[in-house]
């Protein structure tokens, strides 16, 4: 049976909620507490595979009581409910839950997000994925520089100018960064000459993860073909991320979940590094690329939002017709990838839109199609110039 715990300060309303979420999942075990110390105790006693919190409870800080949840029992996944969108940004920040939801929210929606979690999580446990990972050597590290970025961000005195300062004491990064917003793939029209301007361009949480993918690529390395190869995976990674922050933005998705897509596109092939460098390559071909990179994603606790993109990449949207998630956007630039080959064509086109339609508006579907048609044709255009 699958037990979920239930923790808020606000007895009348943790009572609706259990009831509502009984309702929903009659086979589903509901146990609730009203404080931190009291959830201390279920979480001792009883085998609960989700726990529901509030952000913040009488007793304790919200990320305090996660933080102590996490070194219990590290493999309950831990859910933040919240009103205060700054929340969800502290909470990444110490990285001890796996994914937030704003209230309010309806049971249907909150058993939803669980039963994907709970996929993620079993989908993570699979014998072979765990095989290979046990015997990867050495897996990446979050850079440190991603994680100072992180850190500034979710400071109330946060500032661009120390966002960029941060960014500049790095000169490998601050070339990397011009040139990546210098390219086609982030469509500006006019040069940009510093990272500050970068920033006011793009946005400080899109070059953070210009950031984290370029310090993480940089840690692979190998000889003369694999280099290559690494550079490919970098140069495709940073486009799909451009595309994600462009589709996210486009859907006019919470902010938040903008960073989630953009994320989760830099990151969509990072598990292709893992295999590429891996000394075994027979386990390697066996193990699916995106569930490495999905595996490491959740050792780094990135959100469910961002590891269930990466995981669940090529698999068909079945569900919640048009909602858009990073799922939903990455999914939808990889099968472009896949069946957009020539933007030229308008029997690809009108097979691709078919596609999305069937779980995106056909509004932002056009809007979608545009906007990656410009990018490659954009793309092509500057490959041209180069040769």
């Amino acid at each position: 049976m699958t037990t979920i715990a239930l923790i808020d300060a606000d007895a009348g309303l943790l009572k609706k909620q259990a009831k509502s979420l009984s309702k929903a999942r009659p086979d589903w075990e509901i146990i609730t507490a009203t404080s931190a110390a009291d959830a201390l105790v279920l979480v001792d006693d009883h085998l609960i595979d989700v726990l529901v919190t509030e952000a913040q409870l009488p007793d304790m800080q919200g990320f305090e009581f996660l933080e102590k949840v996490k070194n219990l029992k590290p493999e309950i996944i831990r859910f933040t409910v919240s009103s205060d969108s700054e929340s969800e940004v502290i909470l990444e920040c110490a990285r001890v839950h796996h994914r937030f939801l704003a209230k309010p929210v309806e049971a249907d929606a909150l058993a939803e997000a669980m039963e994907s979690s709970l996929e993620l999580k079993t989908i993570l446990a699979d014998e072979q994925l765990m095989t290979f990972m046990q015997a990867v050597e050495s897996l990446p590290a979050i850079p440190a520089l991603y994680d100072e970025l992180v850190t500034e961000l979710a400071s109330k005195n946060s500032s661009l100018m120390k966002v960029a300062e941060i960014i500049e004491g790095d000169a490998g990064l601050t070339l990397t960064i011009l040139k990546v917003v210098n390219s086609a793939y982030c469509g500006l029209t006019q040069p940009v000459e510093s990272v500050s301007q970068a920033i006011s361009l793009l946005g400080a949480s899109f070059v953070k993860n210009i950031t984290l993918t370029s310090k993480v690529f940089s840690k692979f390395e190998g000889d003369k073909s694999t280099l290559k190869k690494l550079t490919e995976l970098n140069k495709d990674a940073l486009k799909v991320g451009a595309l994600t922050n462009q589709f996210a933005r486009y859907a006019k998705v919470p902010r938040s979940s903008v960073n989630h897509c953009q994320v989760a596109g830099m990151m969509f092939n990072v598990g292709e590094l893992i295999a590429l460098t891996s000394k075994s390559d027979d386990m390697a071909e066996k193990t699916p690329s995106h569930l490495l990179g999905a595996y490491l994603m959740r050792s780094w606790m990135m959100p469910d939002a961002v590891t269930e993109a990466v995981a669940l990449q090529h698999e068909e949207i079945t569900e919640n017709p048009g909602k858009v998630t990073p799922l939903v956007v990455l999914h939808s630039i990889r099968y472009l990838q896949e069946n957009y080959t020539n933007t030229a064509n308008m029997e690809q086109r009108q097979q691709c839109e078919d596609y999305l339609c069937s779980f995106v508006a056909p509004f932002l579907v056009d809007i979608w199609l545009d906007t990656y048609q410009a990018l490659e044709q954009l793309a092509s255009s500057g490959n041209q110039e180069a040769a």
